[in-house]
């Protein structure tokens, strides 16, 4: 919701971020902990997911970025997708933050229009990692 009510230029932040712990916090902490990640051993996921899910109940906006930027250096190492599930979204809080501290419009939407092309990855990546596992096997390329 940040993303888009970043594309008018407006402040990142208001009334359409109260949506965020429970779409973008809740979630994620709870199926990390009590699904896949976590049962898993999977230590890398289960990092992310608890931790952005914290963030976003915490509501520490530039804090975000310096989470992000360094999740992207470990996620180097895996997938085209999850490099870029990382990487995207450390520039959408990047120009956000920008945007904030500098009062400058353009900086805060490209932050907006960043923030939507991170939701789209992140619905790619989360339908092919459900396929994968509904179908066991492999339906969509990750790279």
């Amino acid at each position: 919701m940040g993303g888009l009510r970043s594309l008018d230029g407006g402040p990142s932040g208001g009334p359409d971020q109260s949506r965020g712990p429970i779409y973008s916090g809740c979630p994620p902490s709870e199926s990390a902990l009590r699904h896949a990640q976590f049962r898993r051993g999977n230590t890398f996921g289960t990092t992310a997911f608890v931790s952005y899910g914290s963030f976003w109940m915490s509501f520490a906006g530039y804090v975000k970025f310096v989470f992000t930027a360094y999740m992207s250096v470990a996620a180097m190492k895996l997938d085209l997708a999850h490099r870029l599930l990382f990487v995207v979204p450390a520039l959408t809080f990047l120009f956000l933050a920008l945007g904030d501290l500098s009062e400058v419009t353009a900086l805060g939407r490209t932050g907006g229009f960043l923030g939507l092309l991170c939701a789209g990855i992140a619905w790619y990546v989360s339908f092919a990692g459900v396929a994968a596992e509904t179908w066991g096997r492999k339906v969509l390329p990750l790279g």
